[in-house]
């Protein structure tokens, strides 16, 4: 399993401007997310992974950290806690739009799973499919949390009414519906484009969660 020393060294751009800041750490230690999943028997999370053709970088990272956040999760929570693994594409992948892989309590599934990915896709339409990720999501069971991680944004309005789906919600939509139906949707801004940190950080705020960099960072685990 990869080392977050490796997974530090990945070349992720900076972001122009600081991101807000991600879940507050409180005085005893345990993030906000943590010590509400403290109270339940068993917890479920999703991470949703941007798998098109520019995101490469973003799947091996994502190998490297799964051990240390379980990790954290596990010791932070202090109870049982399973991961549920999903990469989105954009419109033009067709089948392949979301996979969704199994449901562990251990990184060493999902590790493979995710070996198993091959990055496609991505039709410069100035978006990807977040929203298709959400809506899977959202055919699953509930979870107490959402994680989601690329460097393109979801589309607009505007964008999916141009794709010919006037009648699918948006991704800030889905993550309103996600936060009322489990818990907070948190995103990582992956590069420095402005619209996707705008667009992650209105993701973000509609399901409740905060919006951050995915660098490898303390913080980022945290």
């Amino acid at each position: 399993m990869g080392r977050l020393d490796k997974f530090r060294s990945s070349p992720v751009p900076a972001l122009r401007q600081s991101p807000p800041a991600l879940p507050t750490r409180t005085a005893g230690g345990g993030s906000s997310t943590a010590e509400r999943i403290a109270g339940i028997r068993g917890a479920r999370f999703a991470i949703a992974l941007d798998a098109t053709a520019s995101m490469g970088g973003l799947i091996e990272m994502a190998k490297g950290a799964l051990s240390e956040i379980i990790s954290r999760v596990f010791k932070e929570a202090g109870r049982k806690i399973e991961v549920q693994l999903l990469v989105y594409r954009d419109y033009d992948m067709g089948a392949q739009l979301v996979e969704m892989g199994p449901i562990a309590s251990d990184p060493e599934p999902l590790i493979k799973w995710l070996a198993k990915i091959v990055v496609n896709g991505g039709a410069g339409n100035g978006g990807e499919a977040v929203e298709a990720g959400f809506e899977r999501l959202l055919s699953a069971p509930v979870f107490d949390a959402v994680l989601i991680a690329g460097d393109e944004p979801s589309h607009s309005r505007t964008g999916l009414n141009n794709l010919g789906r006037r009648d699918a919600p948006t991704a800030r939509d889905l993550a309103r519906q996600l936060r009322e139906r489990g818990g907070p949707v948190h995103a990582f801004v992956v590069g420095d484009d402005p619209r996707t940190v705008r667009d992650f950080e209105a993701v973000s705020a509609a399901g409740g969660g905060h919006c951050g960099r995915l660098d490898g960072s303390a913080a980022m685990i945290d």
